[in-house]
């Protein structure tokens, strides 16, 4: 088994062996090439491929089989792997000269070459990225418009629903619906002081999901921010693979001047043009989320070796929204505008990595209202607790300040007047002035240059 991060696959082979002589040739024949390979393109969709053993005595008419290709690493779990491994097996058999298989295996093989419609790996990434294209045109309809489009498949699921709604209830199968409609929560702005972020429904008129809170490492400040990191995991999480707005600040105060540690439960480190969070696996028994975000939806996000978001600066200028604020104000980082959020699993570890997009036409006056709307409720934000606030004086106060400053105690703090000055002392009569000893007469000085030899003061 390997693995290549650079092309970003992960390979299960066998070895290869000989099968026989070559005909007409004293040669021995080797066989090699049966692997099964995981391999993520470039929408972030893993496609499975199963490739079959070849030698010089024979090879199959297929170069491979794409055995299934998943939208979202995560959907790979244990018994799709298992399921996985077992066909690469079987398919090894077939395809070995040496064995052919079962009629059971030739079996299974012929079902799955009959199952792919892909046939190639350039035929996969081909036929993701005009999913991504329709994807996206479709978010960037009017709302009727999108749900009218994909009336047919809501209709087969409603009817699967309904009997999920009589067996398990109302509430179960609401849940399921929103997360097969790709539906998120999000929390709301800054909230009063004193008080937790809650959660609210994506405004409908947005073509993309809004994730704003207001969050600390700092809870220690007393600043009114929610110290629930979990609650930005979950919602940044759940929108994974898609666009969506952010308009985020996380107070940073106390941990801006402290090393990186991954290990930890949660840390932060803070780069010229990137900003990383790093959640720890032992994170989810030690705190809970807020509003209506579902506990279960949690546990992928982290996974064994915990998880990571990574924030890109836009240093290309993709788009006029994006900005990544990094210890703005030597207190908070902001993120703010529309963000690409790509989900990468390996390793039992789970990096989401946040970038600025290249906006369409649509996408960007999409972007726009919801950068309006964004305007529009920070308005109506109340300052943070500790923070100054703006005084207001009436005419009476200050014509009392102004009294104040000018009367004759205001020289001292404290309001108390200074100590009254001694009268002055008379002058001195004649006769005294006489007992007085003369003034020495000046004694003019010379300048001389320094190398000048010193004369006597006395010339006698």
């Amino acid at each position: 088994m390997c693995q290549n991060r650079e092309h970003r696959t992960i390979q299960l082979f066998f070895g290869q062996h000989p099968v026989g002589r070559i005909p007409g040739s004293r040669a021995l024949a080797i066989e090699r090439g049966a692997a099964l390979v995981l391999s993520q393109g470039p929408t972030g969709a893993v496609a499975v491929f199963l490739y079959p053993y070849e030698s010089e005595l024979g090879r199959r008419q297929e170069k491979l089989i794409v055995w299934g290709v998943f939208d979202d690493p995560l959907d790979i779990t244990s018994r799709v792997l298992k399921r996985a491994i077992s066909d690469f097996t079987c398919y090894a058999r077939v395809s070995s000269v040496l064995d052919g298989g079962t009629q059971a295996d030739r079996t299974r093989i012929d079902s799955l070459l009959r199952r792919d419609h892909f046939q190639s790996p350039a035929n996969v990434d081909t036929a993701k990225l005009a999913e991504e294209k329709v994807r996206e045109e479709q978010e960037t309809r009017p709302g009727w418009a999108a749900r009218v489009a994909n009336s047919g498949p809501f209709v087969v699921f409603a009817v699967i629903g309904t009997i999920v709604t009589v067996v398990g209830g109302w509430h179960p199968f609401v849940d399921q619906l929103r997360e097969w409609r790709g539906e998120i929560l999000v929390a709301s702005g800054h909230p009063p002081t004193g008080t937790a972020i809650t959660a609210t429904a994506q405004p409908s008129n947005a073509a993309m999901p809004v994730i704003t809170g207001w969050y600390t490492f700092c809870p220690q400040d007393r600043m009114g921010a929610s110290p629930r990191l979990l609650d930005l995991l979950y919602d940044i999480g759940q929108s994974r693979g898609t666009v969506a707005f952010f308009d985020v600040q996380v107070h940073v105060d106390c941990v801006m001047n402290t090393p990186f540690d991954p290990t930890a439960t949660v840390s932060r480190d803070a780069k010229e043009q990137s900003l990383t969070y790093s959640f720890g696996p032992g994170l989810a028994q030690q705190g809970d989320i807020d509003g209506d975000r579902v506990a279960a939806k949690l546990d992928p996000l982290l996974p064994g070796n915990g998880t990571s978001i990574r924030v890109l600066d836009d240093r290309d200028g993709r788009n006029a929204l994006t900005r990544l604020g990094i210890n703005s104000e030597g207190v908070d980082d902001e993120l703010y505008g529309p963000y690409l959020i790509k989900a990468r699993y390996e390793d039992a570890t789970l990096d989401l990595e946040l970038s600025a997009p290249t906006l369409d036409s649509a996408m960007q006056a999409a972007a726009t209202t919801i950068a309006e709307q964004r305007r529009a409720a920070h308005e109506h934000d109340l300052p943070p607790q500790g923070a100054p606030r703006s005084v207001r004086l009436s005419p009476a106060d200050l014509q009392r300040f102004h009294d104040l400053a000018t009367s004759p105690g205001a020289s001292t703090p404290s309001g108390v007047r200074p100590p009254t000055a001694l009268p002055p002392l008379p002058p001195l009569d004649a006769d005294s002035l006489g007992r007085l000893p003369p003034m020495p007469s000046p004694v003019p000085q010379v300048l001389r240059p320094a190398s000048a030899p010193e004369v006597a003061a006395n010339p006698h």
